[in-house]
């Protein structure tokens, strides 16, 4: 059961019930997520545990964001380091988005993406940590309030911000106690050989969740490609209502760009044929999109 975690609310949020198995100075975390709507920033999730500093103040945590763009953030305690991961990322479908960590006087850090792998080093006059057990995981959110001497603390104490939820799908939450090797990497991606981490194993942990809706997935659906596409332009002027018929008739859709990439072929397409669709005289409109409004207003 893998829950949709998609309103800008305080109320949508995923919480562990538990805490990781035990302490990891060095350590691997992989989830599965498909993002439907960038906010900046958008969490995919944060654990944290009590400042133990003199004085106290903001918890440690260590956390995934997605600042939009192709861009995530990936941060244990005080450090944090942000990579541009867009020409690796597969929009509107299911992306395998992994951490590693291995703390010292000089920290190992790595962010891998489907696969492709973003690894850095830093120095640090003090010995950096990893993680800890006893910490609070949240899935969807971040947490900028600790609080103390509570099994469950609700959502409330956490201090969740709306604009911080995670807008999208999420599953296969693992935490591992080593550094993954690029062959495990990639075997994950490809949705071979088994997710389950020591620290932290997605099928045997049990979650409390604030306004999602849970679905059953399998590993097969996170490898699924998303179908080819041929684009066929009939430079005629139609409404909306028969250029979707017309598609249709022929076993086909009126075109919705999913990417990038697809979104460029698409307007070098209209573009060819804006003279003979006389797109001066309709305020520059050439072609069709298969949008539709009950769509737009889910967001």
């Amino acid at each position: 059961e893998d829950g949709y975690i998609n309103a800008k609310s305080v109320d949508v949020y995923g919480q562990l019930e538990g805490t990781l198995s035990q302490d990891a100075s060095a350590f691997t975390v992989c989830v599965w997520v498909k993002i439907h709507y960038v906010r900046k920033p958008n969490f995919l999730w944060s654990y944290c545990n009590e400042n133990e500093s003199p004085g106290g103040g903001a918890p440690d945590c260590s956390s995934f964001v997605f600042q939009g763009e192709g861009s995530f953030e990936f941060s244990v305690n005080s450090l944090a380091w942000q990579i541009s991961v867009r020409e690796h990322m597969r929009e509107h479908a299911w992306n395998l988005i992994c951490g590693a960590f291995k703390g010292g006087f000089t920290v190992e850090y790595s962010i891998y993406v489907n696969g492709h792998k973003f690894a850095g080093t830093e120095e640090s006059e003090t010995e950096k940590k990893g993680i800890k057990q006893g910490g609070f995981l949240i899935l969807g959110q971040d947490v900028d309030k600790y609080v103390k001497n509570s099994s469950l603390p609700t959502k409330d104490q956490f201090g969740f911000e709306k604009m911080q939820g995670f807008s999208g799908i999420m599953s296969q939450l693992n935490f591992w106690n080593k550094i993954l090797t690029q062959d495990k990497i990639d075997e994950l991606s490809n949705c071979k050989g088994t997710f389950d981490g020591d620290l932290l194993s997605w099928e045997s942990s049990s979650w409390t969740t604030g306004n999602t809706i849970r679905e059953n997935v399998t590993k097969d659906d996170f490898c699924q490609s998303l179908p080819s596409k041929q684009l066929v332009m009939f430079p005629e002027l139609r409404s909306r209502n028969n250029s979707k018929d017309h598609c249709e008739s022929m076993d086909g859709t009126v075109v919705v760009p999913l990417n990038a990439t697809e979104n460029l072929a698409v307007f070098e397409l209209a573009n060819r044929y804006y003279r003979t669709c006389k797109a001066d005289e309709n305020s520059g409109k050439t072609i069709w999109l298969g949008v539709e409004a009950e769509l737009l207003s889910e967001k």
